[in-house]
């Protein structure tokens, strides 16, 4: 029900901003005590004015709009000396996200999706009496085709962007307050590496003196993401090799590998391109996964489209995959080995054990246990020379010390081999000795007197 009462105003100045005379903006006019309308027209106006103040009917209905900035009028100027419509500006210039955004092309997606929910709060969305980010095709025909920056950013060029801009530059408008707050919202909405990066191209995202947001987007873009027929040939080549990518992923993740196509495809509608052969490339990709029952699953999709007993576009069969993999992560089945490889794992798990316990060795028994004891053999005499029973034995004018095979090595004369140590400190390992203990070479007679010189001194002792 419409309900209506008098009011005092003065009849609003044409052209005026909103809200200056507008009595749906600010503080409701007030009401009489008795609750009676108020017709007398002689009462004397509260500006002080001879003029009696005009009574009119006003008709309380209820103005509809998608948000709050757009229930002054589209397009309307915007007064800010208003409390409550400098409130629109706080929020419009506020930034996109907690977490700050850097210019690289993993940031890029997630930075324009932010932005195209402020623009449609906003109403940044459309041109002329819409907004300022559908950038129109001829700048003199503002309301004629137009493309919209925060999708299509490869189809518009900066000076296209800047031209554009010079349209309503340095004027009393909405656009221009559009700019200025789409300007302050990226400024808090970038690292501060990025911004200084953006600070390098200032001239660039300046028009008419003044620095414009929608100029600066499009340089953030392009820092981002390089708008050249490379970047889209690059791109192409990416989706034609989907298999490889997800053999990179860990665990064949099919949520962000489905993640990793449409951002792809995202660069490639930005820049008026398309792909043919998506589909292919997708099923290929899948396939790439380990899992069993997702290839079996995957496989049947294919066969069932080639046969072309179902339809299949790509948006459908992503779909159709990711709810396919979420669904066996969620029953814990996913990336899980068949039951031949779960047989194949099993047995190989029984001979590891076998092998483990032959090489365990057995525990030594207690103490006074004599079977349990190993006598103490005397330490091997034998030298270790094996490793170098190959090399020349040294002349006595040649080196009795090298290196062989990383090891510095001595030629022992008693031993004749090559080994750890010279003559003048052998031990006499596997040597015998003569009386007095010293080895005898190898090869060497024990010399005659060793063996009479005992036998001569007890004969001396008789005489």
């Amino acid at each position: 029900m419409v309900s209506t009462r008098s009011v005092r105003v003065q009849p609003p100045s044409e052209g005026g901003p909103v809200g200056a005379d507008d009595p749906s903006v600010g503080d409701p006019p007030p009401s009489d005590d008795d609750g009676e309308d108020d017709d007398d027209a002689g009462t004397e106006p509260s500006n002080g004015s001879s003029l009696p103040a005009q009574v009119i009917r006003v008709h309380q209905t209820p103005r509809f709009s998608i948000s709050p900035s757009l229930s002054q009028g589209r397009r309307a100027i915007l007064d800010y000396s208003i409390p409550k419509i400098a409130k629109l500006y706080v929020s419009a210039t506020k930034p996109l996200s907690k977490t700050e955004f850097d210019i690289k092309a993993g940031a890029l997606t997630p930075l324009l999706s932010s932005l195209a929910l402020r623009a449609r709060e906003h109403g940044r969305h459309g041109h002329g009496s819409n907004g300022i980010l559908k950038i129109p095709n001829n700048i003199t025909i503002p309301n004629g085709a137009s493309k919209l920056l925060i999708k299509e950013y490869g189809q518009i060029s900066l000076p296209h962007i800047r031209n554009y801009v010079g349209t309503f530059a340095n004027t009393e408008t909405r656009e221009v307050q559009d700019d200025e707050a789409l300007y302050q919202c990226l400024k808090v909405s970038l690292t501060h590496e990025a911004m200084a990066k953006i600070d390098l191209y200032e001239t660039e995202w300046t028009v008419a003196g003044e620095p414009s947001g929608v100029a600066m987007l499009k340089v953030i873009i392009r820092q981002a993401y390089i708008d050249t027929n490379a970047t889209t040939m690059h791109v192409c080549t990416k989706l034609s090799k989907l298999d490889s990518y997800m053999e990179s992923l860990a665990e064949h993740n099919v949520t962000l590998f489905n993640e990793y196509v449409y951002e792809q495809l995202h660069a490639l509608t930005a820049r008026g391109e398309q792909t043919l052969d998506l589909l292919p490339n997708l099923f290929k990709g899948y396939e790439a996964a380990k899992d069993t029952q997702f290839l079996e699953y995957i496989r049947k999709k294919k066969a069932e489209f080639e046969e072309g007993t179902v339809f299949l576009e790509p948006e459908i069969l992503m779909s159709q995959a990711s709810i396919k993999y979420r669904t066996l992560v969620e029953k814990g089945e996913w990336d899980a080995p068949s039951e031949s490889e779960a047989k194949i794992l099993a047995l190989t798990t029984q001979v590891k054990e076998l092998q483990a316990k032959k090489s365990e060795k057995p525990k030594s028994k207690a103490k006074g246990d004599s079977k349990g004891k190993k006598k103490k053999g005397k330490k091997s005499d034998k030298p270790k020379t094996d490793k170098y029973a190959s090399l020349k034995k040294p002349s006595a004018s040649e080196p009795h010390t090298k290196t062989f095979d990383g090891d510095k090595i001595k030629f022992c004369t008693n031993h004749q081999a090559w080994g750890m140590h010279l003559a003048s400190e052998c031990k006499g390992y596997g040597l015998e000795k003569d009386s007095n203990g010293k080895p005898i070479p190898k090869g060497s007679e024990p010399n005659a007197t060793d063996k009479k010189g005992p036998a001569l001194k007890v004969a001396c002792r008789n005489h």
